[in-house]
């Protein structure tokens, strides 16, 4: 991992650090805080973090009663721990909120990794009710895809996600050990993680208890990545619920260290990983399939149909499989899709009555299809923007892209083939910004913005 830093900003009453070198970051062979002093890292950000380095691979590297502020993502303590390992002690950085809540991190290590100039980051920060900032995986994107986990959820009355979450997010980034995370050879093994947080970000649907919450990593499983089901890795923790409250996370091995961490309720673990969900003509029947990586107290799906994708009606509901961990493939026929272009949405409902929907499909299974604007989504893997319709095979048609002052940049046009269609519209050089797609043929017409995110 190649880093970038700025100055590191430190404040405190009485700060005393062996072997303090400067060079756009702070380096401490060891890091002793007396007299109840604090450091404060600051202003860090993904382009341009900050690291507090401690280049000390004992569990003594940090001692004394002072703390640290991070509250930030890229505000890191950066600790070399190599090929360090202390039995039956654990690396605790003793992070401090803005608030002076004392909420150390630690890790308790039962083997030592390879190579002995890896490091790991830590760093942890406070969000708003709805986990805002969101953290990056893997230092790239926001954790949250196009799934929407932390979403709002479907009008049933149902609460989002985001009220069984503790309102802090940790990142715990060890891919100095390795090329990637899925590449884990070199990594300390055996871990146990303590995570704390203040009483005030407890959310509004758990209360503070023992086996309340459970610890649960974004990760990345054959090149997917999701929310761990949590059921099979990351066992019931505990919380003292006197002042600052600490879930302690059953032992689990090295390939499910990474590197975003949350805190959410053990009844209501975020929700199943929608692999896919596609629909498609049999003759005039409308095929409608889908797959979940995981699922997770999921009690049943429910398939729905709309002419407009406006008002919805319900087709039919499939079981789910509650807890599942392994690839899980479902099918549907609806024999009655509407003339013209039908849409069909996906539905899935926990045992306590959560629910989620997730975005829809379209399809045309008549022998007309007419012209329909569908999706406008930037793409994850090019970061070009997704242009989806629906127009009858040999339609003329064409699209227009301006930026936020109503300047065109690009202008054009093709024709269409029968059904679904897709255009992939060029963002490079774009800078990030709001800009303006429209879609028209002869008859009709369609606009729509778009925020364009450098990030992809």
């Amino acid at each position: 991992m190649q880093k970038k830093h700025t100055i590191l900003k430190l404040i405190s009453r009485l700060l005393f650090i062996s072997g303090l070198a400067m060079s756009n970051m702070v380096i401490a062979q060891g890091l002793f805080l007396t007299g109840s002093p604090y450091v404060t890292l600051s202003s860090g950000s993904q382009a341009t973090p900050i690291y507090l380095v401690i280049n000390a691979q004992a569990y003594t590297g940090i001692t004394g009663a002072g703390n640290i502020i991070s509250e930030g993502e890229y505000n890191y303590v950066d600790w070399i721990i190599g090929t360090s390992f202390n039995a039956g002690h654990a690396y605790t950085v003793p992070f401090m909120d803005n608030s002076s809540n004392y909420i150390p991190l630690s890790m308790l290590i039962g083997a030592a990794g390879t190579g002995a100039t890896n490091y790991v980051l830590f760093s942890t920060y406070h969000t708003s009710a709805t986990i805002t900032p969101l953290a990056h995986y893997d230092n790239i994107g926001d954790v949250v895809d196009d799934m929407n986990m932390f979403g709002t959820q479907s009008s049933t009355g149902s609460t989002s996600d985001v009220n069984y979450v503790v309102n802090r997010w940790w990142i715990i980034d060890a891919e100095s050990y390795s090329t990637s995370y899925g590449s884990t050879t070199n990594m300390p093994s055996t871990i146990t993680l303590t995570l704390t947080f203040p009483a005030a970000e407890l959310p509004s649907d758990v209360s503070c208890g023992a086996g309340n919450f459970k610890a649960q990593p974004y990760v990345d499983e054959a090149g997917t990545w999701k929310w761990d089901p949590v059921n099979d890795i990351i066992s019931s923790a505990s919380t003292s619920c006197a002042g600052p409250d600490n879930v302690v996370t059953n032992s689990f091995v090295k390939t499910y260290l990474f590197r975003d961490w949350v805190l959410v309720g053990s009844a209501s673990p975020l929700p199943i990983e929608l692999l896919s969900f596609t629909a498609g003509c049999n003759n005039s029947v409308a095929r409608i399939n889908w797959q979940t990586a995981s699922e997770t107290n999921n009690n049943y799906f429910t398939i729905e149909r709309s002419k407009d994708a406006q008002t919805w009606v319900t087709v039919t509901t499939i079981p789910g499989a509650g807890n599942s961990n392994t690839t899980l493939s479902y099918s549907y026929n609806d024999n009655n899709p509407y003339a013209g272009s039908s849409y069909y949405r996906l539905k899935q409902t926990d045992f306590n009555g959560q629910s989620v929907t997730f975005d829809p499909v379209a399809l045309s299974c008549s022998s007309e299809t007419p012209f329909n604007f569908i999706s406008l989504n930037q793409s994850k893997e090019d970061g070009d923007i997704v242009l989806q319709f629906t127009a009858s095979e040999g339609e003329q048609y064409s699209y227009v892209l301006y930026d936020i002052r109503g300047r065109m940049l690009q202008n054009k046009s093709a024709r269409a083939v029968e059904g679904i269609n897709q255009v992939h519209i060029n963002t490079q050089g774009l800078s990030e910004s709001i800009y303006l797609v429209t879609l028209q043929n002869v008859t009709k017409f369609f606009s729509k913005k778009i925020f364009i995110s450098n990030q992809f």
